[in-house]
């Protein structure tokens, strides 16, 4: 499973790289940095057959060039919820970009089309069981590689679509890991005023479940 959707995200790279120049280039938002936040709720994980979900949220502050390359790095904090465990909060980070690949104006539109990458850490080891005041002892990771998709449907509304893997490692001080590759979809629209000024986006996810997502922020 595992080895079948890398060879999958491997073969459409290869496809887009040979896809042929049909339109013309298309106008590039200009290069620069935004601020903003997010929030996102997952599904990712089970431990002892219960579902693990994850609430994260915090500050984004985001990179592009006038083509290539977005890159973002995230601080907040990440909820972990399961029974017995129920909303701790500890300090989570990541960081993740895209590399367009393709970035062409075609008869039906604009498409973007390229990689997607990203890697969390967050340690729940200070965090305490409420009933005894124990530690949890427990430190998630996280990664996502995904072929991605993007198109504007008008000037101020883009419709984007990820689809690949999610690596996901719960690290427990005693007791076994849980680790696990997932298959990870990620749909979603962008709202934006202009290629400089705030913007807004909004996301379904699929992992090991059902999830959503908002983000606000400022293109400077």
């Amino acid at each position: 499973m595992k080895s079948s959707l890398l060879l999958s995200i491997l073969a459409a790279t290869v496809l887009v790289w040979s896809l042929p120049g049909g339109g013309a280039a298309q106008t590039i938002p200009p290069s620069g940095f935004s601020l903003g936040g997010f929030y996102e709720y997952r599904t990712e994980n089970e431990i002892n057959g219960d579902n693990v979900s994850f609430h994260q949220y915090g500050g984004r502050i985001q990179f592009r060039d006038r083509r290539w390359i977005e890159l973002f790095i995230d601080l907040g904090g990440e909820t972990l919820s399961f029974d017995p465990v129920k909303d701790k909060t500890a300090l989570t980070a990541g960081i993740g970009a895209y590399l367009w690949l393709v970035r062409q104006e075609y008869g039906y539109g604009v498409l973007d089309i390229g990689l997607y990458g990203s890697g969390y850490y967050t340690d729940f080891g200070d965090v305490e069981y409420e009933a005894t005041g124990v530690e949890v002892g427990l430190k998630h990771y996280r990664y996502a590689a995904q072929l991605a998709l993007r198109s504007r449907v008008t000037t101020n509304f883009d419709f984007y679509l990820r689809g690949g893997v999610l690596g996901t490692y719960l690290d427990p001080e005693e007791g076994d890991s849980e680790d696990d590759t997932k298959p990870a979809v990620n749909a979603g629209f962008v709202f934006k005023a202009a290629p400089r000024g705030l913007y807004g986006t909004v996301e379904l996810n699929y992992y090991d479940g059902i999830g959503a997502g908002i983000q606000i922020g400022y293109w400077f």
